[in-house]
C-alpha cells in the first residue's frame, strides 16, 4: 500500500488485506521507462501557459482524482498527456529546474492514475534533473520515489539501492521529514524476526529430579547392606565412602549464543561475496553470523566503479569488513564505465 502526495516522499506499508494489483506492470515499467506520444499536445501547452501554472495544475489534477469528486476520466488523461508533452520537452531542452519542479508535480497523480510507464520515465527526469542542478534535495527525492516503486513492485534489491542513497544524502543535508519516511519504506525490507523459541517442557527436569533420587536412594540401600554384612567398623567406612562416591552427579545447562542477520543488496554489473559464509549477491544474499563475528565482503566488478553504502558506507575499493552486533544491511552499486552508463541514460526521457 502506497501513500503518496507527501512533500517529504511516497510512503510504503503492508496491506491489511491483500490487494489484486499485479506488481509485474509497475516492475516493467520501472525497467523500461517509455516515451509518451505527445508531441502535438505539447505545443498547445507551450501556448497555454507558464511552467508555475503547470505545476499548479498538475497539483489540481492530483487533489480531485485524490477527492473521488465527480470528474471526466478522458478529460484528466488528456490534462495529463499535455503536461507529460511539456516535462518531455523540458528535460529534452535541458530546462532542469523547471523539469524537476513539473515531474515532483506530475508524479503522484500518475500514481493514482496507475500509468507506471509514464511515471518511471517522469521520475528518471526528475533524478537528471536534480544530479545536473546539483540539488540534493531533489535527488534524494527521487532516489526515494524510485526506491519506494521499487519496492512496490517487489524488487527487493533495486529498492534497497535506492533507498540506502536516499538516506544518505538526506542525512548529509538534514532532512528530518525525508529521513523518517525513507527509513521507515528502507525497514520494511528488513528480514522479520525469527519466530520465539517454543515453551520448553518441564518434563526433562521432573525426569531428572526423579533419576537422581532414585541413584542417592539405592546409594543409601547399597551401604546399609554392606555395614550389615561387615563385623567391623573400618571395613564398613571404607564400603559407606565408596558407595557415596559412586552415586555423585553433574548437571550441566546449555548456552544460547545470539546470531544476526547480514543482508546484501546488489546492482549493477557485478556480485558481491562474504568471508565467512556463503553470501554470493545477486544469487544468495543474507547470511546469518554469531554475534560478534567479522564478515569481509568482496565486491567483483564487471568493467564498473564500486560504491558502497549502508554499514559499508563510505569504504573505497572492492572489500569491506564488518562485524556483526546486530542486523546489518550493506548496499554495493556497480556504477557501470563512462561509456556504458551514457548509452543507458540516453534511452530513458
Amino acid at each position: 500500500m502506497l501513500e503518496v502526495g507527501a512533500v517529504a516522499g511516497t510512503r510504503a506499508d503492508f496491506a491489511a488485506q491483500p490487494t489484486r494489483n499485479d506488481p509485474r506492470a509497475l516492475n516493467g515499467a520501472l525497467r523500461q521507462p517509455g516515451h509518451a506520444p505527445v508531441d502535438e499536445v505539447e505545443r498547445a501547452v507551450t501556448d497555454a501557459g507558464t511552467v508555475t501554472a503547470r505545476v499548479e495544475r498538475a497539483v489540481d489534477l492530483f487533489n480531485t482524482v485524490a477527492s473521488g469528486r465527480g470528474f471526466d476520466p478522458q478529460a484528466i488523461a488528456r490534462e495529463t498527456d499535455a503536461l507529460l508533452g511539456l516535462l518531455e520537452r523540458l528535460d529534452r531542452e535541458g530546462s532542469h529546474r523547471d523539469a524537476l519542479r513539473l515531474a515532483r508535480a506530475l508524479s503522484a497523480l500518475l500514481a493514482l492514475l496507475l500509468r507506471w510507464v509514464a511515471l518511471a520515465q517522469s521520475l528518471h527526469v526528475a533524478l537528471r534533473s536534480a544530479q545536473a542542478l546539483a540539488d540534493a534535495g531533489g535527488e534524494a527525492w527521487a532516489h526515494h520515489e524510485l526506491g519506494t516503486f521499487w519496492l512496490a513492485a517487489e524488487d527487493a534489491h533495486a529498492a534497497g539501492d535506492h533507498l540506502t542513497r536516499a538516506l544518505r544524502i538526506r542525512e548529509q543535508i538534514g532532512d528530518v521529514d525525508g529521513i523518517r519516511v525513507t527509513r521507515h519504506n528502507l525497514d520494511l525490507l528488513a528480514p522479520p524476526p525469527p519466530p520465539p523459541p517454543p515453551p520448553r517442557s518441564r518434563w526433562p527436569v521432573v525426569v531428572a529430579i526423579i533419576v537422581a533420587l532414585l541413584l542417592l536412594a539405592g546409594g543409601g540401600i547399597a551401604a546399609w547392606l554392606l555395614t550389615r554384612d561387615s563385623g567391623n567398623s573400618a571395613s564398613s567406612s571404607t564400603s559407606t565412602t565408596q558407595s557415596t562416591t559412586s552415586t555423585t552427579t553433574t548437571t550441566t545447562g546449555s548456552t544460547t549464543t545470539a546470531s544476526f542477520t547480514l543482508t546484501v543488496f546488489a546492482t549493477g554489473p557485478g556480485r558481491v561475496s562474504s568471508n565467512p559464509g556463503n553470501i554470493v549477491c545477486p544469487s544468495i544474499c543474507t547470511a546469518d553470523y554469531v554475534s560478534g563475528s567479522p564478515v569481509t565482503l568482496t565486491a567483483a566488478p564487471e568493467n564498473a566503479t564500486v560504491d558502497w553504502g549502508g554499514a559499508c558506507q563510505g569504504t573505497a575499493g572492492d572489500q569491506c569488513a564488518v562485524t556483526l552486533d546486530d542486523d546489518t544491511s550493506v548496499s554495493v552499486n556497480f556504477v557501470p564505465s563512462s561509456s556504458s552508463s551514457s548509452s543507458s541514460s540516453s534511452s530513458i526521457g
